[in-house]
């Protein structure tokens, strides 16, 4: 069920033109953790909803503590050649900075360790997954605009400022899309990291 329509969307394995209706309400997966929902209704835009793990306040805090962490232990190693490799090479970094609770690592004395000599961040399994999520998107992805690079029924992509993005989608035609890099300087830096 969805928050922002009130409806449930049906979901498909592949998007083709069936779907091209008046009210679509679609949803479809276009990798381990994103989908793409695409919804319309009478007298609004259809539009294209990036659907991916997301972090409340408090996990955004520890996703900045952990990224931060991530990039001064990396800054001096070899980059990883190819995909595989970053996510072996994020795995390991991950490992020396969080523990999961409910995990072997997370015995009385790591726990206690952990949260008095702040070795390592304690988190949940699930902040622990989006954290992971995040920083492959940010890192070595194309951070906002991923999920949309992601779904290989996006033709075009035109990104107009922070806050508002187009994709021209193979069956839908061009649709607004709910990318969002949030300010002007997070766009620019996304484009400085990108070039």
């Amino acid at each position: 069920h969805n928050d922002r329509t009130g409806e449930y969307p049906i979901y498909v394995e592949e998007i083709t033109d069936e779907h091209r209706v008046g009210r679509p309400n679609v949803l479809y997966q276009v990798d381990d953790s994103v989908f793409i929902h695409i919804y319309g209704d009478l007298g609004e835009p259809t539009t294209y909803i990036c659907v991916e793990p997301t972090t409340g306040p408090e996990e955004q805090e520890v996703y900045q503590s952990v990224r931060s962490r991530v990039l001064d232990i990396s800054a001096d190693r070899q980059p990883p050649a190819s995909q595989a490799e970053f996510d072996e090479f994020l795995d390991s970094l991950l490992e020396s900075i969080v523990t999961v609770s409910g995990t072997e690592s997370d015995s009385l004395l790591s726990s206690f360790r952990d949260r008095y000599l702040r070795q390592r961040i304690p988190v949940d399994r699930d902040t622990y997954e989006k954290i992971r999520y995040r920083l492959g998107r940010d890192i070595t992805g194309l951070g906002p605009l991923d999920p949309v690079m992601q779904d290989t029924n996006n033709e075009d992509i035109h990104q107009i400022g922070p806050n508002r993005c187009y994709v021209d989608h193979g069956v839908f035609g061009m649709l607004p899309a709910t990318v969002d890099f949030g300010s002007m300087e997070r766009l620019e830096s996304w484009i400085r990291s990108i070039g």
